[in-house]
């Protein structure tokens, strides 16, 4: 049902307020009168985690930079690793979820989530994101199943939190859930909701008399630390020699639990120099992952990605396709076969470049 010119008047703010959250508040509400099915608490936590972004043109976002400061790393300290995907993507979900930290718990930025919710334009559900304030949670957790339902326990305190989903959703998340992993959980109506998932089960564990002696607040700016900390450390580690290694003869092909398919594909271009260094990165990390899509059989841990990766690569010359394949004496000749007839206008966009 369309709103009212009346209705519509109430929900806007006052623009010749000079509040700068009136940015805010005109991009939720225009999402809101766009999408009917808007769930009120996961969009509200999105709007938090996410308002430092959309007004960080304004003066308000310089108040906030003390706190934030606390979190980020400076850029000098990343430039190196940035432009890696295994680094960039968690490191802007951390950096997300520092946002939303910011917001539910500093003077000034719980005053703003306060100016939100007495905006925001649902009176459902109202009460129960008032306290997120003080119920949200930041910790580590593990997943766990029991009764059907979806839990995720915290390893600090060994209590267990129901994740609202339907049943289908729970039983997809738990299939695609890491292992253990940093989120900020807050109260819903039938459970609680994120909206970040960090994985680290490639990090150190956490030395649990490192954890029975924190408080809550404490083992919260400890873990955000601890994850930027090891992130950083994983990647340059990773990437530190990446300039002049040799290129593997084996790599497996298979996708790491909890691994986006965008850094499955990053992951296995970083592999080849060659490919390493094509400028048209996102380019290619699409096309990987449309192969991904096509062929996921061929996707498994004792699967050979190299032959692939030199299958990318020779699109990149005049290849005559009427030519000979040796498709069961070469795996190469196998990939590219493959390619080139299940996906041939991807792979002619590359014939326009050179490595």
């Amino acid at each position: 049902m369309q709103k009212t010119k009346k209705e519509k008047k109430r929900l806007m703010p006052n623009k010749t307020s000079g509040d700068s959250l009136d940015l805010i508040f005109n991009e939720v509400k225009g999402v809101i009168d766009d999408d009917a099915t808007v769930n009120n608490y996961q969009f509200f936590l999105t709007t938090i985690a996410e308002l430092l972004e959309h007004v960080r043109n304004t003066p308000w976002p310089d108040k906030a930079s003390d706190f934030i400061q606390k979190f980020y790393y400076a850029y000098d300290e990343i430039s190196a690793v940035n432009r890696y995907t295994l680094f960039r993507e968690p490191y802007r979900m951390y950096c997300k979820m520092a946002r939303a930290y910011y917001v539910l718990t500093n003077p000034l930025g719980k005053k703003v989530f306060q100016q939100l919710l007495e905006w925001y334009p649902f009176a459902e559900g109202k009460q129960i994101l008032s306290t997120w304030p003080d119920n949200y949670l930041i910790s580590q957790f593990r997943p766990i199943k029991s009764d059907h339902r979806l839990y995720f326990e915290d390893i600090r305190t060994q209590k267990r939190y129901p994740i609202m989903a339907d049943e289908k959703e729970q039983e997809k998340n738990f299939s695609d859930l890491p292992s253990l992993f940093i989120t900020m959980l807050v109260p819903a109506k039938d459970g609680y909701i994120l909206d970040i998932l960090l994985a680290n089960e490639p990090f150190d564990l956490i030395s649990s008399t490192i954890i029975e002696k924190m408080e809550k607040h404490q083992w919260e700016e400890y873990l955000m630390h601890w994850f930027r900390k090891n992130l950083l450390k994983l990647v340059t580690n990773l990437y530190s020699t990446c300039d002049d290694r040799p290129t593997p003869e084996f790599y497996s092909a298979h996708q790491l639990k909890g691994e986006t398919e965008e850094h499955f594909a990053n992951r296995l271009i970083e592999q080849d120099n060659s490919l390493r260094r094509f400028p048209q990165r996102q380019l290619l990390n699409e096309f990987f992952i449309k192969i991904i899509h096509a062929f996921p059989r061929l996707f498994a841990a004792q699967v050979n990605v190299m032959p692939l990766l030199e299958a990318v690569k020779l699109l990149f010359d005049d290849i005559n396709l009427n030519a000979e394949l040796h498709l069961q004496e070469h795996p190469t000749d196998f990939w590219l076969y493959l390619i080139s007839t299940t996906l041939p206008e991807e792979a002619a966009k590359f014939r326009n470049y050179r490595l």
